[in-house]
Parts: structure tokens; C-alpha cells; sequence
């Protein structure tokens, strides 16, 4: 079995030591007898209508991740469990390592293309040519920024994947891959599961709900050799649950 530990109860302490804060900040006027036309009631309406509620969401999120995830690592509702070779872990962390690596630098030459156009059109219309160089400035620290952010993320992960011998499971409710969770039961979905043949990946999108409207990741699990035929098993348990 995998690490027993449950990452997500962390963060559901996290979330009821924000509320524990937020009872603590709403009493907190009343034992310093703080004038409440001075501040008093704005941090009694403050703890009570945003950290109390915030620190309950959060743990009531996250608690219900932790539950899934209890179910995954202890066999229940599981419908495949891969282990690979070190053979086949390499191999699948190189190739994911080249791919992330090229689709976040796609997406940086067009961010790097938008900013020159923007800044660099802006620099040769402008009168003020001061305040569109500083402008210029804040688009080039930008894309500095974007692109070390890239490599921190791209190397994390490929890093994590060198340090540890992949092991999947894999249920309708969530995948735990390499110490990573994922999971669409609360507030979120399984949008999407396909399998690519010629890479043997089977590869999951799900979404949460965001301030945005939706978020949409992706998780892609590498098929062991000889579990061809379970992996698309696995592919119809999880498009039953899709629909």
C-alpha cells in the first residue's frame, strides 16, 4: 500500500485554525472592551462573515478529500493499482518532462510575442516615452518572472518523479500517482478520460468550480506493461462515472 499518511488533514487543520482565529478575532472586541463605533464591530463582522465561514469551507473541502483519499490508499472503491518497473518509470518521466516542458513554453513565446507587441508598440506611439518605458519594464519583469516560474514547476515535478518509484491507484473518485493527489467528487468533475495508444497513457481531465467559472487539469497515468487490457477497463469505469 501506498504512504498511509493523508495529506489533506493538513489542510483541513488549516482550515479549522481559521475558523479557530476568526471565533478568536470575533470575541476578541468584547474581552478588550474595544469601542465597537471604533473597529469593534467591523472586526466582529470581518471574523464572523469571512475568516469563520472561510476556515469552515476550507476544512469541509478538504475534509471530503481526505475522506477520498482514506478510500483510495485502503483498497475501497479502487478499480486498478499499478506498480511499475524502473525501467518504465524512467521512461515515463522523461517523455512527461519533455512534454510539460514544450507545452508551458509554447504558451510562454506567446505571452513573450503579446508582451513585445503591447509594450514595444506602446514605447514607439507614446509621448510620455518615461511612463511607457516603465511599463516596457513591468511586461520584461513579467515574462522573467513567468519563465522561472516555468522551470520551478517543470523541474519540481521531474524531480518528484526521479525521487520515488511511481505507484498508481486509481478509483472512480479520484487517481493518487507519485505521492500526487487528484480528485473530482466534491465541487467538481470528471470532464474527460482517453487512452493514448502509441504512448500507453491513460490520460484523465477533470474541473473544479473557481471565482473564474472552471478549472481544468489533467492527470496522465502511465499504463505498466501487460495491463493493457485492464487500463481500458479502468477507461469504461471511469466514463460510467463521467456520465
Amino acid at each position: 500500500m501506498a504512504d498511509s499518511k493523508n495529506p489533506e488533514i493538513r489542510n483541513v487543520l488549516i482550515g479549522l485554525g481559521i475558523s479557530i482565529f476568526g471565533i478568536i478575532i470575533f470575541f476578541l472586541p468584547i474581552a478588550t472592551n474595544m469601542d465597537g463605533m471604533n473597529g469593534g464591530y467591523a472586526l466582529m463582522f470581518m471574523a464572523i462573515a469571512l475568516i469563520f465561514p472561510a476556515g469552515i469551507i476550507t476544512a469541509i473541502l478538504y475534509g471530503v478529500r481526505a475522506v477520498t483519499f482514506h478510500k483510495i490508499i485502503s483498497g475501497k472503491d479502487l478499480i486498478a493499482h499499478w506498480t511499475y518497473s524502473p525501467e518504465e518509470w524512467k521512461k515515463y518521466t522523461e517523455e512527461e518532462y519533455m512534454r510539460e516542458k514544450s507545452a508551458k513554453m509554447g504558451l510562454f513565446y506567446v505571452l513573450v510575442f503579446f508582451c513585445v507587441l503591447i509594450g514595444g508598440g506602446l514605447f514607439l506611439i507614446a509621448e510620455d516615452k518615461e511612463a511607457a518605458g516603465l511599463v516596457l519594464a513591468g511586461l520584461f519583469g513579467l515574462v522573467i518572472f513567468i519563465r522561472l516560474l516555468i522551470a520551478f514547476t517543470t523541474r519540481n515535478t521531474y524531480d518528484a518523479n526521479k525521487k520515488y518509484l511511481g505507484e498508481a491507484y486509481i478509483s472512480r473518485k479520484g487517481v493518487y500517482l507519485n505521492k500526487s493527489f487528484h480528485s473530482w467528487n466534491y465541487l467538481s468533475r470528471l470532464e474527460n478520460a482517453r487512452i493514448d495508444e502509441k504512448l500507453k497513457i491513460l490520460e484523465i481531465e477533470y474541473s473544479a468550480l473557481s471565482r473564474q467559472g472552471k478549472d481544468y487539469a489533467f492527470v496522465r497515468i502511465p499504463i505498466p506493461s501487460g495491463k493493457e487490457d485492464e487500463a481500458r477497463k479502468v477507461l469504461a469505469e471511469l466514463m460510467k462515472e463521467r456520465s
